[in-house]
């Protein structure tokens, strides 16, 4: 492998730092071009809505279920085309795409499930042997037990009620029963919580309780306002919220007219939910602390006095999520803690003057380091967007507390850049945008970043200003997931630590 690039901090070195980049008006006018290529997606309410990428698995379900059903041929005709023209990538979407034209051994589905681990453990695979059983691919054998009862995010409660029904030969009456009340609350003709992988398991289970049941048919519909023009199925219905808070951070650091925010900073305000978090799309009534921590960064960056009362309410709603030894889970109190959830909290009450919670939390943060730098992956592919949420969190703490955690992580960053200055989602891969702009706004929070990786976004630029990367999302875990939007937003993010930019 050749050697990585070594850097030089311009300012460390006593050379101006504008005249190491790129030409003034070569990076002005891409993050100009970027700029208004998302600000023209804002619709008039404020929200920046994308469209995410259809998913081998959401498209084979559904295939399966309106062939079961016996309706909407036109809708199968296109979904087994879409099946047909992909190629899939991993061992879950090969056996997906298989079923929709012809029967997958019964070891290949067992091979998958046995070689399935996951910290989440039983909960997971009881949910993936419902996902292949749902495919018409099931496993021989389900060895788990039921999950002990606790309290799971919302589309996990659902997914689980459909795991009884399909993967057990006495499913709780409950189950059923369960599942007919929660899709119930759906908003009409909408998918429920936004989530198509969910509401697709609970469709499956229906139809093999009651063929018939009207429920069924009422959440068949839902689902095919939601198909792309591709004829596939995405994984979700929107992630509005999400995106939205995203580009207007990435759109304030480019020094864009906050004035011309209101209305998003406004949508944003309105979409907090009652426990004073939020959730990644309108749809939702589930809140997350990713989510939460993104719309208040960006309320906070656009009007702090504007937003007091949400900023209050969220702070309020990230403080009690955080566990006694400082760290943050994504859903629920008490799960699993991560590094990115605690950095995210971090740097969302970072300026609400918190020191007792920011100090816990960073000493959490910095005990979960790996030996080579970086920080546990839990909601991306590549670990770059984790390492630069923690350097951003760590940076608000104090450079010099953590200073020896923030070296490794920016000496990782080093060692893993590719010779043509961008970086991929793991030591040796082909370099693509988002692993690139994640790793570039991470060193920019200590140092300044290298000129070759601004250089390579430059090249990769398109000829509207957007940018366009392998997806980098999981969900759920580790499914991956893309909403193309993003590549562009964290690319501006990137543009913007460039001095020619942020001085402009």
């Amino acid at each position: 492998m050749p050697e990585p690039p070594t850097w030089t901090d311009p300012v460390e070195a006593g050379v101006d730092a504008m005249s190491t980049y790129a030409p003034y008006n070569l990076i002005s006018a891409a993050a100009n071009r970027t700029r208004d290529y998302l600000t023209a997606r804002i619709e008039p309410d404020g929200a920046f809505r994308d469209i995410c990428d259809s998913r081998v698995l959401e498209s084979a379900l559904y295939l399966r279920l309106l062939r079961m059903r016996k309706t909407h041929e036109r809708a199968q005709r296109e979904l087994a085309a879409y099946l047909y023209r992909i190629r899939p990538t991993t061992p879950l979407d090969r056996i997906a795409r298989d079923s929709a034209f012809h029967r997958v051994p019964v070891d290949t589905a067992q091979e998958l499930l046995d070689a399935f681990h996951h910290p989440a453990g039983s909960r997971k695979r009881r949910v993936l042997a419902a996902i292949l059983v749902a495919l018409g691919a099931p496993p021989r054998t389900v060895s788990d037990a039921p999950p002990h009862p606790r309290k799971q995010a919302a589309w996990t409660s659902l997914a689980l009620c459909a795991a009884d029904i399909l993967t057990t030969r006495s499913p709780r009456r409950s189950s059923a029963r369960g599942i007919r009340r929660r899709l119930r609350t759906a908003r009409a003709g909408e998918v429920w919580q936004g989530n198509a992988l969910a509401h697709l398991l609970a469709l499956h289970a229906l139809h093999t309780v009651d063929p018939l049941d009207a429920v069924t048919g009422t959440g068949v519909e839902a689902l095919e306002r939601i198909r792309n023009h591709d004829g596939g199925m995405p994984f979700i219905s929107g992630q509005e919220v999400f995106v939205t808070a995203l580009a207007v951070s990435a759109l304030m650091c480019s020094g864009y007219d906050r004035t011309r925010l209101a209305r998003c900073g406004d949508f944003l305000a309105d979409c907090q939910l009652a426990d004073g978090g939020w959730g990644y799309t309108a749809a939702t009534t589930q809140s997350d602390v990713d989510d939460t921590a993104r719309c208040m960064e960006a309320l906070h960056a656009l009007a702090p006095d504007r937003y007091r009362d949400a900023l209050n309410r969220g702070r309020r709603y990230l403080r009690g999520m955080a566990s006694p030894s400082g760290g943050f889970p994504t859903y629920v109190s008490h799960h699993e803690l991560e590094a990115d959830m605690t950095a995210g909290a971090i740097i969302a009450l970072a300026p609400l003057s918190l020191p007792a919670t920011l100090r816990s939390a960073a000493e959490w943060l910095v005990g979960q380091q790996c030996q080579d730098g970086t920080f546990p992956a839990t909601w991306t592919i590549g670990r770059n967007s984790v390492s630069e949420r923690v350097l951003h969190a760590l940076s608000l703490t104090g450079h010099g507390a953590y200073a020896d955690c923030a070296g490794r992580t920016i000496r990782a960053l080093e060692m893993s850049q590719n010779p043509d200055g961008g970086w991929g989602q793991f030591l040796g891969d082909s370099s693509d945008i988002l692993s690139t702009a994640h790793a570039v706004c991470a060193v920019a929070h200590y140092v300044r970043p290298p000129k070759t990786a601004l250089d390579y976004l430059l090249d990769q630029q398109r000829h509207d200003g957007s940018y366009v990367s392998p997806a980098d999302q999981v969900g759920p875990r580790p499914i991956p997931f893309n909403y193309p939007a993003l590549s562009s937003i964290h690319a501006l993010r990137a543009l913007s630590t460039a001095p020619s930019v942020r001085s402009s």
